[in-house]
């Protein structure tokens, strides 16, 4: 989605520039436009896609839509386009003797399309059929605008049928990008580490066991899910992103034992960010209670200890959990220390930087990640 929505600004920005240079070339190349440029339907035609480019553009970049959304506004802007393209191009058809040469502008703008914006192969084949119908259609509406008598259906099939090849072409190509894209995602490496097993999920990440291309030892990758900033608008994605750059800023920053340690920190080529912590064998104390019940007295007081040495030292750089409950405290086993508690999930931190301060949470989201077991690597 975040492939097809950056190729979509490409394809806006292009279609702008082609309804005036098409036009310029029609007027200067030839002189037979000239007339039919003096029709109403030619000059709304190309204000129209000039119009509709433009204003597609700025719609874009308000960020206000979400990805979704945008991609299938999209696809009607693609045939809206087909179609001011079929209208200048079956102005001048009305020699009933004229050669065939070549394919429709359609066909050209299709090929674009389907390379910068691959889609689901569902709405891609719709996409496909709708641009088919548009040379048509707009010959039809040409051709009782200029008044001029139908092709024959033999010279008709030469202009349709190379579009119907076009949109086959184009839907299978189309299958082919999306599965090599899904899976050059499932195999993506992070740097220097290979997604290994899911570990746990939330409302605006996941955690995964991950393999280091050189060390013996794993560690966890926790990254923004690319399905949950697609959901979001532009302005709601970025948030999370600064969000989640905050998070891992703040848990570089503390060197407590018990606050869960942080190694790495980047942005893929796709745009996804993550970083990578100590991969921990344990249990979470909610998960330890709901199992066997309350804790011995002597037990809460070890592991408060250990608690209250990774929030002091939070508190003296100025930094707010504002999320610790059981489920973000693991027990593990470190070394040959058992019950070593560590404190998880800083999403919901606020830094206080002198007189400002940073808080990044946004209403109806939550970031505690939601373990897939009761005993997790987190």
């Amino acid at each position: 989605m975040e492939r097809a929505v950056a190729g979509l600004a490409w394809v806006t920005g292009l279609a702008a520039i082609v309804s005036v240079l098409v036009t310029l070339g029609d007027l200067y190349l030839q002189p037979e436009f000239m007339a039919a440029w003096q029709h109403p339907l030619i000059r709304l035609t190309v204000g129209g896609m000039f119009s509709l480019s433009v204003g597609f553009i700025l719609l874009q970049r308000s960020g206000r839509l979400k990805n979704e959304l945008l991609l299938d506004l999209g696809l009607v802007f693609q045939v809206l386009i087909a179609f001011g393209l079929a209208i200048l191009g079956t102005a001048l058809l009305s020699n009933r003797n004229q050669v065939v040469m070549g394919v429709s502008r359609v066909a050209l703008w299709m090929v674009i399309c389907g390379f910068l914006m691959p889609n689901a192969p569902l709405r891609t084949g719709i996409k496909a059929v709708l641009c088919v119908l548009t040379w048509p259609l707009a010959y039809f509406i040409n051709s009782q605008a200029f008044h001029f008598d139908p092709l024959p259906w033999n010279r008709l099939a030469a202009w349709i049928l190379p579009l119907i090849a076009t949109a086959v072409w184009m839907y299978i190509c189309n299958y082919q990008m999306v599965r090599i894209y899904y899976q050059q995602q499932r195999a993506e490496e992070l740097g220097n580490y290979t997604l290994d097993l899911l570990l746990g999920k939330g409302g605006m990440g996941e955690v995964w066991r991950a393999k280091h291309k050189l060390l013996a030892r794993d560690a966890a990758i926790k990254l923004i899910r690319s399905d949950f900033l697609a959901a979001g608008s532009g302005r709601q994605a970025r948030m999370m992103e600064t969000r989640f750059e905050r998070e891992a800023q703040a848990t570089a920053r503390l060197t407590s034992p018990h606050t869960v340690a942080l190694f790495d920190f980047g942005r893929t080529k796709d745009g996804t960010y993550f970083y990578v912590m100590e991969l921990l064998t344990g249990v979470d104390l909610q998960a330890l209670v709901d199992r066997y019940g309350p804790m011995d007295p002597g037990r809460v007081q070890h592991v408060l200890t250990q608690i209250c040495d990774s929030l002091e030292e939070a508190h003296r750089a100025g930094m707010v959990h504002r999320d610790i409950k059981p489920k973000n405290i693991l027990l593990c086993k470190l070394g040959l220390q058992y019950d070593f508690a560590k404190v998880l999930d800083f999403g919901l931190v606020k830094v206080a930087s002198g007189m400002e301060e940073s808080m990044l949470t946004m209403a109806g989201t939550a970031t505690g990640l939601k373990p897939v077991a009761s005993t997790i690597s987190c």
